[in-house]
C-alpha cells in the first residue's frame, strides 16, 4: 500500500478525522479521497486476510 493510502486510512480510521479534513490535510479532493479511501480499505483487508495465523 502508499503511503498516502495508509495515511488517510489512518487519520480517518484511528484518528477520527472527517474525510473533508483528510482530504484537506492530504492536499485531494473529497470526492478522490473517498474513492481513494475505498480502493485503499479493499486493498488493506486482503492484505489482512492473505497473512498467516490471521483466521
Amino acid at each position: 500500500m502508499a503511503g498516502r493510502d495508509v495515511k488517510l486510512l489512518t487519520i480517518t480510521g484511528f484518528d477520527h478525522v472527517n474525510m473533508k479534513d483528510a482530504a484537506d490535510r492530504l492536499g485531494m479532493s473529497l470526492e478522490t479521497a473517498y474513492k481513494q479511501r475505498q480502493r485503499a480499505k479493499v486493498r488493506f483487508v486482503k492484505y489482512l486476510a492473505a497473512r498467516p495465523g490471521t483466521r
